[in-house]
Parts: structure tokens; sequence; C-alpha cells
């Protein structure tokens, strides 16, 4: 089960990327939770590069206590259903570069356990399905930095493949979503790899 630090996470849900792929801006406005006072001006600035994960931080203390307290409360309700995608996306992590057929079913893996998210996510029928599938895709991508930064303070071996997560969560959504038509092998599952060449 995801533990509590997944719910301050998401008290930045709209900081981060896991922002949606180009496509997503042709698709319709959906009817949801509102989004909190500086969300797009700031994940424009995360996917334009021109803000740090320093920066992300202290946007993040500049929200107010009924902005944080909101997205609290968002964090609460879609935490039962991204069970499963934070330990794909470190199986991926711990998965060896040179072992190609292990970062391809970990791929594979990742994908399946956004796919049941979704569906669990769609099921419920909440309103705002895209904007909450977005806002938790944000909060595993804090939960992920975190765990990477105490792995890499407590100076343990455990990330073999320090993948870019973002963008990997961009594509495998993108297609998820029918957003984009590609393979999985498409999506960016290596650290630094170069665009064609994934396992």
């Amino acid at each position: 089960m995801i533990r509590l630090i997944y719910l301050s996470a998401l008290l930045l849900a709209s900081l981060l990327a896991a922002a949606p792929p180009p496509a997503l801006a042709q698709e319709k406005a959906s009817q949801g939770p509102p989004a909190v006072d500086g969300e797009r001006e700031i994940t424009e600035g995360v996917r334009s590069g021109r803000l740090g994960r320093d920066e992300l931080i202290a946007k993040g203390r500049e929200l107010s206590y009924f902005q944080k307290l909101r997205l609290y409360y968002y964090a609460q309700e879609l935490e039962p259903y991204f069970l499963g995608v934070e330990e794909a996306i470190r199986d991926l992590a711990r998965t060896p570069p040179a072992d190609s057929q292990g970062i391809a079913a970990a791929r594979q893996a990742l994908y399946q356990a956004m796919e049941r998210s979704y569906q669990r996510l769609a099921a419920a029928k909440r309103p705002g399905l895209d904007l909450e599938w977005r806002r938790g895709l944000t909060g595993l991508v804090y939960l992920d930095y975190d765990w990477r930064d105490r792995v890499y303070e407590q100076k343990k071996n455990e990330i073999k493949n320090p993948y870019d997560l973002v963008a990997l969560l961009d594509c495998l959504d993108a297609k998820l979503r029918g957003l984009a038509q590609h393979d999985l092998d498409a999506c960016p599952a290596l650290a630094g790899a170069a665009e064609g060449k994934q396992p």
C-alpha cells in the first residue's frame, strides 16, 4: 500500500510534470475538482525546462494552507486507485540496463499496472477523470523522487537504472489513453537512452 508520504507528495500535485503529452491540449476540458491557483503556469514552466526541482519545492511552499488542504484531500481520495504502480516504477529502476529482457518486462509490468489503475479510476465514475489521473501520476513522480533520494542518502546500490520517470509516464500514458500510436518499446525505459534504441 502506498505510504503516507504519497499524500504529502500530492500536496504539490500540480507542480511537476506527468503532465499530458501535446495531444492532450486538444482534449475537451473535464469537469471535476478545480485546479489550484498557479497550476497551469507552474506545469508549463516544468515542461519548458524553466523550473528545476529546487524551484518546484519553493513554489510548493508558497501554496496557501487551504490550497494544500485541498490537494491533501484529493490525494486521500485518489490513493486507492493507484495501488501497484509505485512498486512497478521501482522494479524498473532496480533492473540492470544490460538486462534487456528484464527492462522490457518491467516496462510492460508498469504499463499493465497503469492500465489497471486507470480502469479502477474510470469505473468509479468520478468527475474530472483526466485531471485526477494526471494528478495521481504526478504524485507518483514526487514519491519516486523521495525514494531515490533516500536510497542515495543511505548509499545503497539499489537503483541500477535511474531512468527518466516523467518521460516514461508521458509516453505510456499517451499509449494507454489512445493519444498516440506507438509500441511500448518506443517508450524510454533506460537512463539517457537514445530514441529508437529501447530494449
